[in-house]
């Protein structure tokens, strides 16, 4: 797959998945919906990589590589706000947020970083 990509040669990763999709049980489909939402994403071609990432999520609403491609796509089109909504989503769809929010906080932690030292 990889000496594919290095190649720009899409179309035998993207038939190779295609054709694992069909081979494959719909409930274990997800890995190869994701690979094809991942290349469709690389090439530009932004609603194709959606459709294969919502599909991924409608099997398994919690997968963390479906949630972070949503929050690529989004970078990738320059909405940090979409993004930031999106990983808000995923932290409490999975239960992250409310394993973070029972996470103490610092008591000594610094008001600013320290200046790096100048050589």
């Amino acid at each position: 797959e990889r000496a594919f990509f290095e190649l720009g040669q899409f179309g035998e990763v993207i038939s190779f998945y295609r054709e694992l999709l069909h081979r494959t049980p719909p409930q274990e489909a997800g890995p190869a919906m994701l690979a094809l939402a991942e290349i469709h994403r690389r090439k530009g071609e932004v609603s194709e990589a959606e459709n294969f990432i919502r599909d991924a999520l409608e099997i398994d609403p919690e997968d963390p590589l479906a949630h972070r491609l949503r929050i690529k796509l989004a970078l990738d089109a320059g909405q940090a706000e979409r993004a930031l909504e999106l990983l808000e989503r995923y932290l409490s769809v999975s239960g992250q947020a409310e394993e973070q929010e029972a996470l103490p906080a610092p008591e000594s932690a610094p008001a600013e970083l320290p200046a790096p030292p100048v050589a």
